[in-house]
């Protein structure tokens, strides 16, 4: 089964050329123009991994990423941050304790941190490939913990 990716994004532009990556690797996409209805569709949707605009227009990506992370139903959803501007992406890697470096992405040790951080413009192969490494953690993080579910019942 194909897995769902969720993009939020203000830019029509950015979203079709997000889509057209995802489709060329197999991954399903949805997408929403505005923060201000994102967190209702994330829930109907129950998206694997978010693609999260900073700057929005209604609510900004980091408003919308800690209702997010604050919400039981969707906290277990990664997610990663874009941004177009250097700077910021460099500024938040650096507040939580992650490089740029595409080989150091993955899944946040620091629960309130997003899984990834990525400049636009995007780079096609290192989106696939931070999807695909962010993805592939979570999934043994579920198969680790249904193994130690199970023997812990045994």
């Amino acid at each position: 089964m194909s897995k769902k990716i969720f993009i939020i994004d203000d830019d029509p532009d950015s979203i079709s050329f997000l889509r057209c990556i995802l489709k060329a690797h197999d991954y399903d996409s949805i997408w929403s123009l505005s923060s201000a209805t994102a967190i209702a569709m994330a829930r109907s949707e129950k998206p694997d991994l978010i693609l999260l605009d900073l700057l929005m227009p209604e609510k900004s990506g980091i408003r919308l990423f800690k209702e997010l992370r604050k919400n039981p139903e969707l906290q277990h959803i990664p997610v990663v941050i874009m941004n177009n501007m250097p700077q910021v992406v460099s500024d938040l890697s650096t507040l939580i304790g992650r490089h740029t470096d595409p080989s150091l992405n993955g899944v946040s040790p620091r629960p309130n941190s997003p899984e990834g951080l990525m400049e636009k413009p995007i780079e096609p192969d290192l989106l696939t490939s931070t999807i695909q490494k962010i993805l592939n953690e979570g999934d043994m993080w579920k198969n680790e913990y249904r193994k130690t579910r199970t023997e812990s019942v045994r």
